[in-house]
């Protein structure tokens, strides 16, 4: 996130097509069409995790039964602890 906004504020014109960052008199124009596109690239992410971690819980549950949590998982699953002690 902040590689893409710092394009904004340090972008050198003829490393970036044209556009000048804040700092090399580009002024704020460049800069908010960075940050709008971290703030798209959030929202997306953001959405669509939410969907998909909604139909994962709906599909296959997101935890191990009770007893296995009260047992252990290294137990249950490995059938030895990970720290005997």
């Amino acid at each position: 996130m902040f590689g893409t906004v710092a394009l904004g504020l340090f972008g050198v014109p003829k490393l970036t097509g044209g556009a000048a960052g804040l700092f090399y008199g580009g002024g704020v124009t460049f800069l908010f069409k960075q940050i709008t596109g971290v703030l798209a690239v959030g929202a997306f992410t953001f959405i669509l995790s939410l969907i998909l971690w909604n139909v994962v819980k709906a599909l296959m549950g997101m935890r191990v039964d009770i007893e296995s949590e009260h047992t252990g998982l290294d137990l249950t699953e490995h059938g030895m602890e990970a720290y005997p002690e």
